[in-house]
C-alpha cells in the first residue's frame, strides 16, 4: 500500500494532496506549539489520499470509531496511522480527554497501547 500511495505522489492529483497534506502537518504542528486546537484537516487531507491513490487509507470498518473519538472534546484528531490499513488507529488527545478515548475504543474491542509525549515536547524536524 505505501508504494501505491508514493507511486500516486509523484504527479497530478497525487502531487497536489501531498503537498496540501504536508501544509496541513505543518500547521498542526504551528497550532499545537501555540496551544490552539490543530487537527483540523488532517483526517480529511489522508482520506483524500486514500482516495485518489485508490489505497484504502482508512478503512470504512474505522470509521465510525474514528468519528466518535473525533468528537470527543479534547481530541484534536482521530486517524489511521502511517500507510493505513486495518491494524491501527492514533489519536492526539489532550490529558482531560483520555479516559473517555479510551472507554469508546474498549467498547469498541481496540486494545490500547498507552504512549506519551516525549519529555523534550515536541521537536520539529526539516527534511
Amino acid at each position: 500500500m505505501s508504494k501505491r500511495v508514493l507511486k500516486g505522489s509523484e504527479d497530478g492529483e497525487g502531487e497536489i494532496l501531498f503537498r496540501k497534506l504536508k501544509e496541513v502537518n505543518e500547521k498542526a504542528i504551528e497550532g499545537y506549539v501555540k496551544g490552539e486546537r490543530f487537527g483540523e484537516g488532517v483526517r480529511s487531507a489522508i482520506q483524500s489520499l486514500g482516495t485518489i491513490t485508490n489505497c484504502e487509507i482508512e478503512p470504512s470498518v474505522r470509521k465510525n470509531v474514528l468519528d466518535e473519538t473525533e468528537n470527543i472534546e479534547g481530541v484534536e484528531y482521530a486517524c489511521v496511522p502511517g500507510a493505513g490499513g486495518f491494524d491501527a488507529i492514533c489519536c492526539v488527545v489532550r490529558e482531560e480527554a483520555v479516559d473517555e478515548v479510551k472507554e469508546v475504543w474498549r467498547k469498541e474491542g481496540i486494545d490500547i497501547l498507552d504512549v506519551q509525549e516525549d519529555g523534550e515536547g515536541i521537536r520539529i524536524e526539516r527534511f
